[in-house]
């Protein structure tokens, strides 16, 4: 993750908690002080010699940095930017439908072998793309996830499932395991395990029919996974419980809905 460059459309909450999990995982990398995270508002690209919100200046890029890569005031554009800055991450938190247009996608596309593309706003009216077309202009080299759920995609051939980036990954198992241990907080460390150990939820089969995410029909296996990988762990976010003790744990918090089958008389 050190080695790529991303950019976000869209500074409200979703893409400031975005770009923070982001900036934790390249520093964990050691990527250091690179400029690998662009953000851009409604105005364009986020840059610290203009007027901000108080949140939005931990989003800006430094000017200098901006003015090397020739994005300066009147040139910050989402295309100005994909041209420039040339990233091989594009997410979409902007809830603007189809922000992310063909130009913007084969620009993309030009300088990278396998953009990845996201786009993560829903409902599926105000997507920033349409996976489809996202197949498309890219040749099928494009990876793939959206924010809501969308059928298969045919390109070429072959066909490709949309996994959705739906943050009830996450919330159950993080939200569980912060119970099951008794903590009174939950730090961004909880996230960033729970994020890596959706990623590696995936199966092969998975991933190579397209999936970034799993299906929700394994919403609850997955969520059990996260659940235990942040009890188990000792990292910051973590709770360091011993494999037994979390078992016992669960055991004893965990059930399975049963239903009474009702014939009519």
């Amino acid at each position: 993750i050190g080695e790529e460059r991303v950019l976000v459309l869209g500074a409200g909450a979703a893409g400031l908690g975005i770009i923070r999990q982001l900036r934790a995982a390249m520093q964990a990398e050691g990527a250091g002080d690179a400029p690998r995270i662009a953000a851009l508002d409604s105005r364009g690209l986020i840059v610290d010699d203009t007027r901000l919100d108080a949140y939005k200046q931990e989003l800006a890029m430094p000017a200098a940095r901006a003015a090397d890569m020739g994005l300066v005031p009147g040139r910050r554009t989402l295309a100005d930017v994909v041209e420039r800055f040339q990233p091989t991450v594009l997410i979409g938190s902007s809830g603007q439908a189809n922000a992310f247009g063909e130009d913007v996608v084969r620009s993309m596309a030009s300088h990278c072998e396998r953009p990845v593309i996201l786009p993560l706003s829903n409902p599926t009216t105000q997507c920033e793309a349409q996976p489809q077309d996202l197949y498309d202009w890219t040749d099928g080299r494009a990876l793939v996830a959206s924010g809501s759920p969308f059928a298969d995609v045919d390109h070429a051939g072959r066909r490709y499932r949309v996994g959705q980036g739906n943050n009830a990954f996450i919330f159950p198992g993080v939200g569980m395991s912060t119970l099951v241990a008794g903590a009174h907080a939950v730090g961004d460390g909880a996230f960033s395990i729970a994020a890596r150990t959706l990623a590696q939820s995936l199966t092969d089969a998975e991933l190579a029919e397209g999936l970034l995410y799993p299906p929700i029909s394994r919403l609850r296996e997955v969520s059990r996974e996260v659940m235990v990988a942040i009890l188990g762990s000792t990292e910051d976010g973590g709770h360091g419980l011993d494999g037994a003790d979390i078992e016992a744990r669960l055991a004893a918090s965990c059930w399975e809905p049963e239903y009474v089958e009702y014939l009519p008389g």
